[in-house]
Parts: structure tokens; C-alpha cells; sequence
């Protein structure tokens, strides 16, 4: 197309398809993430990840359940649930054996030394996200939960 028509955009300058890049949701999602990544890493001893604590968090609600459920519970697909179970198990912070009533399922239970870094990690995980929302007010951390939970909870089919 011949640029003095007006109808292309000038190289770097003008407003390109797609529009202002600040602006995409998915780009400041993937921002807030990396920002909540750096949070974790500096703030929370032990070792884990986000999603390992989520299942460490998980089973200290609820001992002795069924990996899949765990894997509900924490919003983390089956083969994420698979390997960080691994991982989990390997480190002796969690306890894997078969269900007795069903010998395809694992039941899944906190070690000793799960639950003591649970119970370690979990001011850390807290001031994380006290953190990560530290520029907002209660009013808005509050609805911000609330705008991800509706996005998240949508079917997405």
C-alpha cells in the first residue's frame, strides 16, 4: 500500500493492529505474573514454587486425598499434578500410596517435613501477596480478586 495514502502506519510510530500494548490483558497478566514470580523467589524460603505450595497448602487442608482431587483443588491440570507430585515425593514432603478401595488412584498425604515447611512458608506466601497489592486498597485488591476469579471461573467453550 503506498504510505502517503495515510492507510498503512508509519514504522515505529502510529497506532499498530492490535492497538496500545499496555492496554492488552493478556500482556499485563503475563507482567503481573513475572512481577509475582520475583516476589516468590525473594520472599519465600524453602525451595518451592507457587503451584508446590499450592499443593502442599492443599493437603494440609486436606490429608489423605486422592491426587486428582488435589489437582482440582489447586486448579492444576493432571500432568502438572504428575510431576510436581513427583518432585514433591522425592523431597519426602509428601506421602504417596495406593487407595485401597481403588488401586488405579494415589491418596496423597503432608509429611513430618511438609507440614513444617507449610508451616514456614506460609507468612512468606502471605506477605507475597500483601506485596503484590500493596499500591491498592482494599476496595480494589478486593475486586481485583474478584475480576480474575469471574475470568477464571468462565467455561472456555
Amino acid at each position: 500500500m503506498d504510505s502517503s495514502t495515510g492507510d498503512d502506519p508509519e514504522p515505529g510510530g502510529g497506532e499498530r493492529a492490535g492497538g496500545d500494548l499496555g492496554a492488552m490483558v493478556g500482556h499485563l497478566l503475563r507482567r503481573a505474573q513475572q512481577l509475582h514470580a520475583a516476589l516468590w523467589a525473594e520472599g519465600v524460603p524453602g525451595g518451592i514454587t507457587s503451584p508446590q505450595y499450592a499443593v502442599l497448602h492443599v493437603l494440609g487442608d486436606n490429608p489423605r486425598i486422592s491426587q486428582g482431587r488435589v489437582g482440582e483443588l489447586a486448579s492444576l491440570d493432571r500432568s502438572t499434578v504428575a510431576e510436581l507430585v513427583g518432585r514433591l515425593v522425592e523431597r519426602g514432603l509428601i506421602d504417596r500410596s495406593r487407595d485401597p478401595a481403588d488401586g488405579r488412584r494415589n491418596l496423597l498425604s503432608l509429611t513430618a517435613e511438609g507440614g513444617e515447611l507449610l508451616r514456614i512458608t506460609t507468612p512468606a506466601v502471605v506477605e507475597v501477596n500483601r506485596s503484590l497489592l500493596s499500591p491498592l486498597d482494599d476496595l480494589d485488591s478486593a475486586q481485583l480478586r474478584s475480576l480474575l476469579s469471574r475470568l477464571l471461573d468462565r467455561d472456555p467453550h
